[in-house]
């Protein structure tokens, strides 16, 4: 249903994606308190954990907005960029 024709893909087994930083056991056990979305580094991507990390790199997020601390919120404005403007 395209009108243009794309380039052939062609695939690179060896690409390693960047998935942004990851914290550690050790990490978390150097923070008092870890909050997923709340970005402090200088490119503004949030850490994150894996499963399995200590108990303080857990978090649960549900799919309605969040502000960075992942706490729930339905406040727009402060929370989140307007294409507007």
């Amino acid at each position: 249903m395209n009108d243009w024709v794309v380039p052939e893909l062609h695939w690179d087994d060896d690409y390693v994606w960047d998935r942004g930083p990851v914290l550690n056991d050790e990490d978390l056990s150097r923070m008092s308190e870890f909050f997923r979305y709340n970005a402090t580094n200088d490119d503004f991507v949030a850490s994150r954990t894996l499963p399995g990390s200590d108990e303080k790199g857990a978090y649960f997020i549900r799919g309605s907005g969040h502000d960075k601390y992942g706490r729930y919120t339905e406040n727009r404005p402060s929370t989140r960029r307007s294409s507007t403007g």
